[in-house]
C-alpha cells in the first residue's frame, strides 16, 4: 500500500489536498480524504498509518469513517523547569473520559507509574492512574521529599464527573 498526497486540481488556488491510500501494484484507491486544512492532512496521515499498522485499514466497509479510528497515542507535552529530570514518562494525551469502558485494551496505557520527575535535591514527583487500567480509577500524584510525602487526587472519577455534570454543580466532587 502507498500513501499518496497531492493538491488537486494541480496549481489551482481553489483546489484541495487529497490524501489517498492506494494499492502498490495498480494504484487502486482504497481510501481518501479531501481537505484544505494542513492540520487535517497531518491528522489523516497519522490515523491512516496507524490504521494500516493495526490491520484496520484497508476496509471494505462503506460506512467506515476515519473519525472512527483512535489516533496514535502521543506523549503529553510537558514544561519541565530547570533542576528537574524526567526519570520515567508514559504520560500520554489520553483523556479517560473519552475511553470506552468496555474496551479494556484501550485502558492499558493508564498505569500507576505514568510520570516520574526528580529534582536536584532528589525530591520526586510521581503521576499515576489508580487502580491501573480501571475505568473507575482516578489520576493521582505523589510528591516525595526527604521529610514529606503527599498524595494529591488530580482527577475525579467518571462517576463523580458525570454526577456533577448532571446536577449542574461546579463545585468540588
Amino acid at each position: 500500500m502507498i500513501l499518496d498526497l497531492g493538491w488537486y486540481p494541480e496549481g489551482d488556488p481553489n483546489g484541495a489536498f487529497e490524501l489517498q491510500l492506494v494499492t502498490h501494484k495498480d494504484f487502486k484507491k482504497l481510501f481518501s480524504i479531501e481537505t484544505r486544512s494542513l492540520n487535517e492532512v497531518l491528522d489523516g496521515i497519522e490515523k491512516i498509518t496507524w490504521g494500516v499498522s493495526q490491520g484496520i485499514l484497508p476496509t471494505r466497509d462503506r460506512e467506515f469513517s476515519i473519525e472512527l479510528l483512535v489516533p496514535p497515542i502521543r506523549l503529553q507535552p510537558l514544561k519541565i523547569y530547570s533542576g528537574w529530570t524526567v526519570r520515567h514518562n508514559t504520560f500520554t494525551e489520553t483523556d479517560p473520559l473519552e475511553l470506552p469502558p468496555d474496551r479494556p485494551e484501550m485502558w492499558k496505557s493508564l498505569t500507576e507509574d505514568l510520570l516520574r520527575l526528580e529534582n536536584d535535591d532528589h525530591d520526586e514527583f510521581r503521576l499515576g492512574w489508580e487502580p491501573a487500567g480501571d475505568p473507575n480509577g482516578d489520576g493521582s500524584s505523589y510528591e516525595y521529599s526527604k521529610t514529606v510525602t503527599r498524595n494529591i487526587q488530580l482527577a475525579p472519577s467518571k462517576q463523580k464527573r458525570k454526577r456533577r455534570s448532571l446536577t449542574g454543580s461546579n463545585g468540588p466532587p
